[in-house]
């Protein structure tokens, strides 16, 4: 049956989401000072940039491809810069003290989704990574009804990632002291500083 390949794209997906990066750290760092919707939405934003490229390495859009690779410069730039400031507000001490104010407020959800959107697809590296699973699972042999069941299957096994997660740090926030938040903000911070310097000294390495 052709859905197997729903099910071999739920695997890649969940396979991509899994490993703990700056994305996976900011979907965590929401859930615990803005709650679960804002959480959702921002892992949901992932989940959308993966398919995103998945979609390109599936269907050999080589334009989009050929673009991304051209102007990978200006994407690693601008992703670098953006993860940068993130990382220093993660980081900044005074985030705490707004802790309870952000729980209390209005929070943009579409905001919170398309930034980590952004992100995501800022690094287009990613298609290589969705390319080399695909060459695994032979998809490029395949019909476009069988392409799309994988490509479905991806979006649906990063949303079910970042709904688990988000649950699991919803659920457990409660028991977070503010000392412990204070600790895990000042690691996120780190983590997607030390990412953005990363992307930001590839930027000088390209040829």
């Amino acid at each position: 049956m052709e859905f197997h390949y729903l099910f071999k794209g739920i695997l890649i997906g969940l396979s991509v989401s899994a490993p703990m990066g700056p994305m996976g750290a900011m979907v965590i760092q929401r859930t615990i000072h803005k709650g679960l919707p804002s959480g959702l939405a921002s892992g949901g934003g992932v989940a959308m940039g993966d398919t995103i490229y998945a979609l390109i390495a599936g269907f050999g859009l080589t334009f989009i491809s050929g673009f991304l690779d051209t102007h990978q410069f200006y994407f690693r730039l601008i992703g670098g810069l953006i993860l940068l400031f993130m990382g220093y507000k993660m980081y900044n001490p005074s985030q705490i003290q707004l802790i309870k104010e952000k729980r209390h407020k209005h929070n943009n959800l579409f905001t919170d989704f398309l930034s980590l959107l952004l992100l995501t697809v800022s690094n287009p590296f990613t298609v290589l990574i969705f390319g080399a699973a695909f060459a695994g699972l032979n998809v490029f042999s395949t019909t476009q009804n069988m392409t799309t069941l994988v490509v479905s299957g991806i979006f649906l096994g990063a949303l079910i990632w970042w709904l688990i997660l988000g649950f699991l740090i919803d659920t457990l926030k409660a028991k977070l002291n503010i000392k412990f938040i204070m600790v895990i903000n000042k690691i996120t911070g780190i983590l997607v500083i030390l990412v953005g310097l990363i992307a930001l000294f590839s930027v000088f390495s390209l040829d």
